[in-house]
């Protein structure tokens, strides 16, 4: 069916555009043209080069409502003003930024924990105190690991000879992990051989109690310490976003529809008449939403529109 058409032009004072836009012409449906080119004869003309203030709220917005949980979450029926959405956002934003804040904090502590259980699992098999052994008076320890074939020729020719004691941790299909004491006397002669198959050093403090596996047991419980505290701030951030919900689906639906009114400047024209700033508005809209909207604005004296059939 072929629908008839009629070619609106809309114009007022530019501060009143938002107003129009938002009132009126967001109960209709307008194909807008490019007022500049459609009007190209008038003299004067100038593109609107406002920035969209209502985009950043309404990403904020939208991030908090995709967190939303709470599947019964209805929109507020009272529209708020935009001071109020401001606000809602502001508040909201901040206890999520502190939270988040604190739950990055927990999870770059579970990361360094975890780094350090990484560390001395592949020592986990030897059987001595950690802080013990780093503290010989006499003596140094020194913990890495060696490729399987440097370290089937450290026994094959060496060990006899060495001025060390190397004690075998876990065995992977390429590495031997594990650690060396050498009297102090003879570190620099014993370092320079493991040196010299490629004995890759891994550095271990002397923080950890007890054995190795010990040790781990203390890191394993600290990372279930941690990841408690990361699961709470999860459901506190979860909580925020929820007490909030229904107002925050209304603020981004209002916040969406004022960012879409607002960017109908992107197709409009700004003319000085008289002295007075002029905002200009054309495109297409139906016979029947035509009706509607000039039953709508013939009282509105901001509001001025002429109207053309529509054009072969």
């Amino acid at each position: 069916m072929i629908v008839k058409m009629k070619f609106l032009n809309i114009r007022g004072p530019q501060d009143d555009i938002d107003r129009v836009c938002d009132v009126y012409l967001s109960k209709y449906e307008m194909q807008l043209e490019n007022a500049i080119t459609e009007l190209r004869t008038t003299d004067s003309l100038l593109p609107f080069v406002d920035v969209n203030p209502y985009k950043d709220l309404l990403n904020k917005a939208e991030q908090f409502v995709a967190l939303i949980t709470d599947d019964k979450a209805i929109m507020d029926v009272e529209p708020k003003s935009l001071d109020e959405i401001t606000t809602l956002i502001r508040d909201v934003n901040h206890d999520y930024m502190t939270l988040n804040e604190q739950k990055e904090v927990q999870k770059k502590a579970k990361d360094e924990v975890q780094g350090k259980i990484n560390t001395i699992e592949p020592f986990r098999s030897l059987d001595f105190d950690f802080h013990k052994v780093m503290n010989y008076k006499f003596m140094e320890v020194r913990f890495g690991r060696i490729s399987v074939d440097n370290y089937d020729k450290l026994w094959k020719y060496l060990m006899d000879d060495l001025y060390g004691i190397f004690f075998e941790g876990t065995r992977t299909e390429s590495y031997v992990y594990g650690c060396y004491f050498v009297a102090n006397e003879d570190a620099r002669k014993v370092d320079g051989i493991f040196n010299s198959l490629k004995f890759e050093r891994i550095d271990i403090n002397d923080e950890y109690a007890g054995t190795p596996e010990e040790a781990l047991a203390a890191l394993n419980l600290s990372l279930e310490e941690i990841a408690e505290k990361i699961d709470k701030y999860d459901k506190d951030i979860e909580d925020v976003i929820n007490n909030h919900a229904a107002a925050l689906k209304s603020a981004r639906r209002r916040l969406s529809a004022l960012s879409t009114n607002f960017d109908v400047r992107k197709l409009a024209a700004r003319v000085e008449t008289d002295g007075n700033q002029e905002y200009i508005l054309v495109g297409w809209m139906t016979e029947s939403d035509t009706e509607g909207f000039l039953s709508d604005v013939k009282d509105d004296k901001r509001v001025t529109v002429t109207v053309e059939d529509s054009r072969e």
